[in-house]
Formats: C-alpha cells, sequence, structure tokens
C-alpha cells in the first residue's frame, strides 16, 4: 500500500477503501454492544517508515471514533510480517489516553508478509478470556496490509469465521467483504435543468465505478421519480459494470412534481423482491438525490424501507428540504444526510463508498484524499481560527474537521511544512506555534484538544497578534520558507477599523481568507492577497467547508500538487505532449483525447492543473499517433476550473478517433525574460501561485541560469547578473540546491522579499542554417500541423538593422511566402508565427529561427571551378601512381646476395 499517494482518513470501515474527497464529518461511533477489535498491522519491510507513521496515524484516529472503556469497546493490537507479535491484548488498555500512548510507540520490524500465520496467532493468543475478550461481546478483526500474502490465509480465517470473529480487511481498493444490494432512487423532476441531469448521472457512473459488480458482490438497481416512479432497471438486470454504465449513460429526463413519499413506497413494493434480484444475505441500502421539497408526505414509507432492515441514505442539492431529508434518512443523520449548494458540487462525491459499521447500526463513509500536497520548498503556515460566541458549537468542531484535512494533504516536518494555529475572539490566543509540532500525528492530536474561546470577532487584532508573534525566528519561522496566513471566520470584524491587511502583504506574507455565512464578503476580498478568485473562498453552511477542501489544497499547494489525472506525454516537458487523462488513481488506465471533445478553453484548465502557462498550441497528432485508448465524454469546461476532471462532461458517444485527431497541447512554460528586444535575454519573471514575479538575484549562477534558458528553449546560458532596485520587493526566491538536482524552476520556489533580481542572455542555439545565391529567387515556407482550418502566418525578417513582418492567410495549415532575386539586404533570421482564433481563444504557435545565408554567385563559381580543378587533381595523381605501380615487376631469374 503506497501510503504516500493515500492517506487514510477513516470514520470506521467495514474494510472499505475508496479513492475520494472527504465529504462529509461523520459522527463520532457509539456501538450500543460490546466490541471486543483485535488489530491485525502489516509491518512488513514492504512499507517505507514514512508510511508506517501514516498507518499509526490513521490507527489513531479509528481510536478516536470509539468510546473505550472495559464495559465498551477494547482494542488490541497485534504486528505481524513473517511472524506475527502481539503489542498489546484487550484488556492492557481501559482508556483512550492509554491507548493513543502506545500506538505512538509502536515500532516497524520489517520482514515478509505472512497473514495466514498472523491469523492463525490471533485465533490462538489475542481471543482468549485471560486477555479481556468478554463472552457478550461482538468480535472483530481489522486486517490492515500492503501485499499479497507469501503464505495461504484460507484456513486459519475460516476458523476465526468458525469461532463467530468477524474479519475486515483494509487493503488498496474499495471492495466490500459483503454484498451489497443498492437501489438509487434518482431524481428527474421539471426543476432539474437538462445540464444538471447530466451531471447527476456522470456522479452515479462515478459512483458505480467504485464498487466491484456483480451477482455476488454488489448490485445496484436505478428507479427515477417525479409525480410517479419509473423503474428503469432492477437489481439484477445488469451484472457488468459496463451494462450499468451503458445503461446510465441512456438514462433520459422526463420532468414533472416530486413525489419522494410514493417514490419510497413504490421502492419497498417492487424493487427489495428477491423476483428482481434482492438477496438475503446482502445489506440492502437505498440512496436518494434530489433537489426540492416533496410534494407528498415521505415520513411513513421511509419509515417502513427502515423496519425492513434498508438504510436510506439522502442527497439534497440546492433547494432540497434539509428537514425532510433528515426525517426520511437513517440514523445517525450527520452520517447519512448529505447537502450541496447545487449539481457541480456532485462531482465531489463521486468517490463515495457507502458500507456498514460494523455494529451493523451505524453507516459511514470512507475516503482517501485523492492527491497530497508534495512541497519542494519549505512553507511555514499560520492557521487563525475564529472561535468567537456566534459559531455553535458543532460548527466550530466542523472547522476543526477542515483544518485537519488540511493538515493530512500536507508534508509535515521541520524542512517541509510546519503549522501554527492561532485562535481568536474578543483576544487571540496562540493554541501553538510554528515549530511546536514536527508531526503530522502530533498537530491532529493537538488539534483535538482545542476547545471554543467564544466572544468577539476581533480580526484585526489577531492579524497583528500573528504578525508580531507567530510569524518570529524564536518560535520557527524560516528565513527563506514561504509564509502563510490562512484565516477562517463566520463574522464581521468587530474592529473593522482597524483592518490593515497590507502590513502583513508587505512583508511576504500570503493571506487566503476562508467565510462562512455571515462573514463579510467585502473584508475578506480586502484581507486576502492576490489574485482573490485563488486567496478567498465563501460558503453558506459550515458543512460545505469540507467541498472546497480539495480546491483550497490545491491553491494552497500551487503547482506542487501529485498530478494523477492527466499528463501530457511524448513532449519534451511536462507542458507539451499528447494529452492523457485518467479518471482516479485505482484506475491504471490513462485514456486520449479526440480533439472534437475538447477546445481551447479546456486547454486552459489543463496547463492551469499543470502549472504551466497559457497554452499556446492545441493541435492533434503533434506528439505522435495515440498509443492509449479513447476518453468517451466530451468536457465542457468554463475556463475557470482548477483541475480538468472538475469541468462538467457529456457522453461524446464515440469509442474511437481518426488518426492524427488525439488532442496534442503546448502549455507556454511559467518562465520569461522581459526589457531586451530577444525573448532570450532579460530580466527573469516567474509565474507562480497565479503571479508573475521576478526572481531574487542572491548567489545565482550559471548553472541555475542554463535551466531557465532550457525550459524558454533559448540555448544555454552566455551571462548572467543581478540588477538592484531602489527598494525590496517581493520575488520569488530559487532554490540552488534544488534545481541543481534536476528540478525545474517552478518546483523550486518560494516567497521572498529583496531588492536584487536576476538577469540572464541566453546563446540560443536552437536555429536552422540555409543558404542562397544572391540574384536567384528563394521561397520561405511555414507550416503547422492540421487541426482546425483557418489562421494566418506572420514571417518576421530581421536582418543587421531593419526588421520586416509579412502576413499570409493559412491554406492547408501553410503559407509561402516568395522573394525574387536575394541580396545581401536578405540575409539575417526568419522566423513563422502562426495565430488562430478558435473557441473564442486565441492560439499561436513560434517556428525555431532560420538564420539565412546570402552568397554572391561569382565566389561561388570560382569556388567550384577551383574545387572540380583540385578534384581533377587529385584523380590524375592517383591513375599515375597505379599505373606505374602497374608496369614494374621484379626478375624471376635474378639472384640477390646470399642465393646459391
Amino acid at each position: 500500500m503506497d501510503h504516500r499517494l493515500m492517506v487514510l482518513v477513516l470514520l470506521w470501515s467495514s474494510g472499505l477503501q475508496v479513492e475520494g474527497d472527504p465529504v462529509s464529518t461523520g459522527s463520532q461511533c457509539k456501538p450500543t454492544n460490546k466490541l471486543d477489535i483485535v488489530l491485525l498491522v502489516d509491518d512488513s519491510g514492504s512499507i517505507y517508515p514514512n508510511d508506517f507513521d501514516l498507518l499509526k496515524s490513521f490507527i489513531s484516529n479509528l481510536v478516536n471514533t470509539f468510546d473505550i472503556g472495559p464495559d465498551k469497546v477494547q482494542i488490541g493490537v497485534t504486528q505481524f510480517s513473517d511472524h506475527p507479535l502481539t503489542s498489546w491484548h484487550l484488556n492492557t488498555h481501559s482508556t483512550k489516553e492509554s491507548l493513543l500512548k502506545a500506538i505512538d510507540e509502536l515500532q516497524q520490524r520489517g520482514g515478509g508478509t505472512e497473514i495466514g500465520r498472523a491469523l492463525e496467532h490471533v485465533l490462538r493468543y489475542n481471543f482468549k478470556p485471560s486477555v479481556g475478550m468478554r463472552e457478550d461481546s461482538q468480535k472483530i478483526v481489522l486486517l490492515i496490509t500492503d501485499g499479497e500474502s507469501q503464505d495461504d490465509p484460507e484456513r486459519p480465517s475460516q476458523d476465526l469465521k468458525d469461532a463467530g470473529i468477524q474479519i475486515y480487511t483494509i487493503g488498496s481498493q474499495c471492495k466490500p467483504t459483503n454484498k451489497l444490494d443498492i437501489v438509487l432512487l434518482v431524481d428527474d423532476s421539471g426543476s432539474i435543468k437538462s445540464n444538471d441531469f447530466d451531471l447527476l448521472k456522470s456522479f452515479i457512473s462515478n459512483l458505480v465505478n467504485t464498487f466491484d459488480i456483480g451477482p455476488d458482490k454488489v448490485q445496484i438497481g436505478l428507479t427515477l421519480f417525479s409525480d410517479r416512479p419509473q423503474p428503469r432497471w432492477h437489481l439484477n438486470t445488469h451484472s457488468t459494470k459496463e451494462s450499468l454504465l451503458k445503461a446510465i449513460d441512456e438514462l433520459q429526463q422526463r420532468g414533472g412534481g416530486t413525489e419522494i413519499g410514493r417514490a419510497l413506497e413504490h421502492v419497498l413494493r417492487y424493487n427489495f423482491k428477491p423476483s428482481v434480484g434482492m438477496r438475503e444475505d446482502s445489506q440492502k441500502i437505498v440512496l436518494l438525490i434530489t433537489d426540492g421539497k416533496s410534494q407528498d408526505d415521505p415520513e411513513r414509507p421511509s419509515q417502513d424501507l427502515k423496519d425492513a432492515g434498508i438504510q436510506i441514505y439522502t442527497i439534497g442539492v440546492g433547494a432540497a428540504s434539509q428537514t425532510q431529508l433528515m426525517s426520511i434518512a437513517s440514523d445517525p443523520t450527520e452520517v447519512h444526510v448529505h447537502f450541496i449548494s447545487d449539481f457541480t458540487h456532485l462531482l465531489q462525491l463521486v468517490r463515495v463508498c457507502l458500507h456498514w459499521t460494523l455494529t451493523h447500526s451505524v453507516t459511514s463513509l470512507c475516503f482517501l484524499p485523492e492527491s497530497g500536497c508534495q512541497t519542494m520548498d519549505e512553507a511555514d503556515i499560520v492557521l487563525l481560527m475564529d472561535g468567537s460566541t456566534s459559531i455553535t458549537m458543532t460548527n466550530f468542531e466542523n472547522i476543526k474537521s477542515f483544518v485537519a484535512h488540511i493538515v493530512s494533504s500536507l508534508d509535515i516536518g521541520p524542512n517541509r511544512v510546519q503549522i501554527g494555529l492561532t485562535q481568536y475572539s474578543t483576544d487571540p490566543k496562540t493554541e501553538w506555534n510554528l515549530n511546536t509540532h514536527q508531526s503530522k500525528q502530533s498537530l491532529l492530536e493537538a488539534l483535538a484538544k482545542v476547545k471554543q474561546l467564544l466572544g468577539d470577532t476581533m480580526t484585526a487584532l489577531a492579524l497583528k497578534h500573528v504578525l508580531r508573534k507567530n510569524f518570529k525566528p524564536n518560535v520557527g519561522m524560516r528565513a527563506r520558507s514561504q509564509k502563510i496566513i490562512v484565516l477562517i471566520t463566520d463574522g464581521e470584524a468587530t474592529d473593522r477599523r482597524n483592518l490593515a491587511p497590507q502590513d502583513l502583504k508587505d512583508t511576504g506574507i500570503e493571506i487566503y481568507t476562508i467565510g462562512v455565512r455571515g462573514a463579510d464578503k467585502h473584508q475578506l476580498e480586502l484581507i486576502a492577497s492576490d489574485p482573490k478568485e485563488s486567496h478567498m473562498y465563501y460558503v453558506t453552511d459550515f458543512r460545505m467547508l469540507l467541498d472546497i477542501t480539495k480546491s483550497f489544497i490545491r491553491n494552497l499547494c500551487g503547482g506542487n500538487i501529485i498530478l494523477d489525472s492527466v499528463r501530457l506525454v511524448n513532449g519534451t516537458s511536462l507542458c507539451s505532449g499528447r494529452l492523457e487523462v485518467r479518471s482516479n488513481r485505482s484506475n491504471q488506465w490513462w485514456s486520449s483525447v479526440c480533439a472534437a471533445d475538447f477546445d481551447g478553453q479546456d486547454a486552459e484548465v489543463v496547463c492551469r492543473e499543470l502549472g504551466c502557462g497559457a497554452p499556446s498550441v492545441l493541435q492533434g497528432a503533434l506528439y505522435g499517433e495515440m498509443e492509449a485508448p479513447i476518453w468517451t465524454r466530451r468536457f465542457q469546461c468554463g475556463g475557470n476550473e482548477s483541475a480538468l476532471l472538475d469541468c462538467r462532461s457529456s457522453n461524446s458517444g464515440r469509442s474511437t478517433c481518426s488518426p492524427g485527431k488525439a488532442v496534442g497541447l503546448t502549455c507556454s512554460e511559467p518562465v520569461r525574460l522581459v526589457g531586451e528586444a530577444s525573448r532570450c535575454a532579460g530580466r527573469l519573471e516567474l509565474k507562480h501561485r497565479g503571479k508573475w514575479r521576478p526572481v531574487d538575484g542572491s548567489d545565482w549562477t550559471l548553472k541555475e541560469a542554463d535551466v531557465a534558458c532550457r525550459e524558454l528553449n533559448c540555448g544555454s546560458a552566455f551571462s548572467t547578473g543581478s540588477r538592484n532596485e531602489s527598494s525590496a520587493g517581493s520575488v520569488w526566491v530559487i532554490s540552488s540546491e534544488c534545481v541543481q538536482s534536476g528540478y525545474v524552476l517552478r518546483e523550486c520556489v518560494s516567497s521572498g522579499s529583496s531588492s536584487s533580481t536576476v538577469e540572464i542572455a541566453c546563446s540560443v542555439q536552437q536555429q536552422s542554417y540555409t543558404r542562397v545565391l544572391r540574384g536567384f529567387d528563394f521561397t520561405v515556407s511555414c507550416t503547422t500541423q492540421p487541426q482546425y482550418p483557418g489562421g494566418s502566418f506572420q514571417l518576421t525578417y530581421t536582418s543587421s538593422d531593419t526588421t520586416h513582418k509579412y502576413f499570409q492567410p493559412a491554406v492547408n495549415h501553410s503559407a509561402h511566402f516568395q522573394f525574387p532575386a536575394a541580396q545581401p539586404a536578405h540575409q539575417g533570421n526568419f522566423s513563422c508565427l502562426y495565430h488562430l482564433y478558435v473557441f473564442s481563444h486565441n492560439f499561436t504557435s513560434e517556428s525555431r529561427l532560420l538564420v539565412l545565408t546570402v552568397l554572391d554567385p561569382t565566389v561561388f563559381i570560382i569556388r567550384l571551378v577551383v574545387l572540380l580543378l583540385s578534384l581533377l587533381s587529385f584523380i590524375a595523381a592517383i591513375c599515375y601512381i597505379h599505373k606505374i605501380t602497374r608496369g614494374w615487376k621484379p626478375d624471376s631469374k635474378t639472384k640477390t646476395k646470399g642465393d646459391n
């Protein structure tokens, strides 16, 4: 299990895992029965030491969800590799505090992976009355492993089951250990727009993809409802994932009113029957998705479903009635009810994995953050958290949950990301400083203990406190770190007249603001750094904080997020190549995208997601023929999304793509040289986190300059120096060690302030050379790879003292510029620039330089005559030598001295 990519944040599961985004804070799991749980933890050598720390963090989070005690939940731990070792028994730790301390002290041993031997050990030694097992408890083994067993676990696992012990496993995918019968009850009433219904279908398709579909695994039926229900297929209709996905794509919206009660009655009466596929030994679930208030009473039919042992989840969109959905859903409602503001947020629920907990009385969610934030530079982040009286106790816990997800997504450590936390109300209080906690687990444990202050909302005072107290070297601030404040508040600042965020910005501190419900948007904008669209967030409900987690962390991390959903291949860098997409990291197959399903706005999103500059070329077959299967959906990006898979999409209706029509994309590198006539010389500027800034000139050498020249396709560095400005300003600081280790500039950036900036001159080596004779006609042809018709070419010709520009429309993707009677004035540099306006966007593509030399024909003829004469002389000499050699033969009768 690669824990670097899969950070487990599990509320409590029955062994199910799925990649996706956190969508609910859940609730503490308080089973009605006693539980004896033995955690069987793989500590073999295939797990990296850092990953084992993540495993420990996961176990701590798991323990925190239970009510620990001799008459409640008992937890034992056994580690295993090629031999098992009981770390402690069920009755060893009777308090949560004692358990957490023991978990922190776990040490990895290494070795092989023998699960069968470990299961035998658990049955023989861990489930005994002498070590705490209770006769009236529910007995559970939770197996956590990263690999395949080197011995046979089948017999010992059956022995455990025969002894009445339930086994749950956590591996690398979301695969229910039990059968599931799920009926999706989907609103298709007239209040849902057609585009939103497409989003709903997309959500259902992605949900289906998280399950292992089959007659003995998960079965999914679907019923549409408006003012009347209509079953589209039953549980046993589709036995394969492919068949299900095809049926979902063919769904048609009908329109009408919204009668949820009638729909629930229909589901109980017709969908959960053995004749249509319901299995007696399955877990039975209804997932209701609606955007409106029911026009009839759903309370009685929902209770009938619950009485029949069927769990009900509800997802409310927009104007859906919270009261109704909470009354319909199973308990606890914190887990079974989800609200989102509009259908676009369904994309953040696509990898929800429904399952039962071990008590069979509480259903929860398991999830893995889709990608972590692996920053190359140091970052010092102070979280400024509103703890005023206007925030309820429940909502304060929601804020803490949001903060926990931020912490879990960052690479914590003394040489990476440090996090401090200050809570404020009437007065600010530093909960801990930047250097207090140097591990993720320590941070999460400290966060769990934070108590709300209560009082007024003195935001200005809190910001001053952070500047004066929290960003100081004696409490952990590092000189070359990126410095960030994240402000989370729900109200208008009581001391709004004293707000002076510019003082913070002038010191190079970047500020993010997150406002909830009653927060003043104007104040949030005033405080936030530029650009506002990536530094200011506003949600209408505390529960929606988790909806913005993915987007916020992406912006917080800049361009350094692990990229696992889009890539450009066969190009010269990360920012160029043939586009390939995959829906999630568990899917190992990458898909090419057909040009007909992709446009300029989609290209902007891809370039932004990859951390590159604006798209400069969008063409098919530019980077070779496609080798991957075709992505079957048409992207419909608005152009402002943070990631391609956040965009709307619809079924393209194609499974193949014509040769040469797979999307090839070139994004400009977020690097430029400005202030000189050539693009390959000038002051170095870098675009990072949405902002262009000059680069700090301290300790800049030709080695770093070489990297910049290569990224600009300008050859190697010819010279580099620094320019001193009149005053210090915001700059990007490039880590020399990082660049010299092989990383590109944008991966080695931190924020800073300096009066010295870098200037570079590159020796342009990417040129072609040709010669023409004076007086002879010549033609310069500009061509581009075919993708879209139209466009125009600009030919720029620069001689020693003048620059000329010529324009022609593109005909068959090319233009030919004719020059009669070449003259010395034509000698110089030529370059082609292709312009295309398509999809309301301008695209350009520039060729390399062509260096033209004009030769005097007289000189050329003289050189040719001399060359021919020299060649004839050489041939004559060879012939003469050959003739002389053949004409002389020694006399066979002649005797030399010594012959007899």
